[in-house]
């Protein structure tokens, strides 16, 4: 194990082989468990394993996983050595993972092909939240004024649902006959991507774990520009809100822009650990009172429904309102 582990794992990531070395640090783990093999892959894995293979493989990597998986006989002695165990194992998590990859770079194309090769059988893991005795039902199409408490949907959609959704307004958007109605289908889209960020109901759409240090922090992975920052969220609602009409949906367009923009700021640790008397001394509160869209929201849209709703709902805005 810890010639596997120590040895091997780093001398393929030293390579830049991250295929071969997820396979090792698997086949190491096997070792760890005295040479016992689960039936499904997950299960043969230890939790630096399997939070490695969750978070940091790209498609193209577990595409390569999958292909050294299903041709191990094409493969040198040592692949051959690496790939004993795992080639008798159900394939399934190992597809989800790759479909969740696509979803994490927006290929929604490639997504739906790959889920479509799972079991109707096959459910991914449901979550309950941490803070109430229900379990989290993901609906990235809902709009909300406030991330907390998370509005939750009242019935879960699946991976292959939302990949299939995201598709079809993309599909859409391509085709000139429907110019009246982009507007719709870019929010959509946006909320579809903020939803499924870390402040979202949706989040184990893309993610595998939550945690409230996921807020405001800098992205360390290559998928975490959107679920930490809302990045292309924030570009979709741009697009939506160019595209509109109607000066309430302008708004509606405005206000999640103001949402997006709150992403930006990024929470140093020591931030998280001070104590501020008052909340006008909070960086990121100070960093709140200082977005462009409030401004935009106030000068262009006061007027409207959806203005009176937010301000009614949101005390970020509330507070900028009042502020000199």
């Amino acid at each position: 194990k810890n010639i596997i582990q120590n040895i091997v794992v780093n001398q393929y990531l030293t390579k830049g082989d991250t295929a071969l070395a997820s396979l090792a640090a698997v086949k190491g783990d096997i070792f760890y468990n005295h040479g016992y093999v689960n039936d499904t892959l997950e299960n043969n894995m230890q939790y630096s394993t399997i939070r490695f293979w969750q978070e940091d493989l790209t498609p193209k990597t577990l595409i390569q996983v999958q292909r050294y998986i299903q041709s191990p006989e094409k493969q040198t002695k040592m692949v051959q050595f690496l790939l004993e165990d795992i080639k008798k194992v159900n394939s399934n998590y190992l597809t989800e993972l790759i479909g969740t990859a696509y979803l994490r770079e927006l290929d929604f194309t490639n997504a739906v092909k790959t889920f479509k090769n799972l079991p109707g059988t096959y459910k991914s893991k449901e979550y309950s939240n941490w803070y109430a005795e229900e379990t989290i039902a993901p609906n990235p199409f809902i709009v909300t004024i406030n991330d907390y408490p998370k509005k939750i949907g009242q019935s879960s959609m699946t991976k292959l649902e939302y990949a299939a959704r995201m598709l079809k307004y993309q599909t859409l958007i391509k085709d000139e006959q429907n110019n009246g109605k982009k507007a719709d289908y870019y929010f959509h889209m946006a909320n579809g991507i903020y939803q499924t960020s870390t402040y979202g109901n949706a989040w184990s759409l893309v993610s595998y774990s939550w945690s409230s240090y996921d807020n405001n922090a800098k992205p360390d992975r290559y998928w975490e520009r959107n679920y930490k920052q809302a990045k292309t969220a924030k570009e979709w609602y741009l697009k939506a809100r160019e595209l509109a009409t109607s000066l309430d949906f302008k708004a509606k367009c405005t206000f999640m822009l103001a949402k997006c923009e709150q992403k930006d700021f990024e929470l140093k640790d020591d931030m998280r650990w001070t104590y501020y008397e008052n909340s006008s001394e909070n960086p990121f509160y100070k960093f709140s009172l200082h977005n462009k869209y409030f401004h935009q929201l106030k000068s262009q849209y006061s007027k409207t429904a959806f203005y009176q709703t937010a301000v009614h709902e949101c005390t970020y805005l509330r507070d900028f309102i009042a502020s000199k």
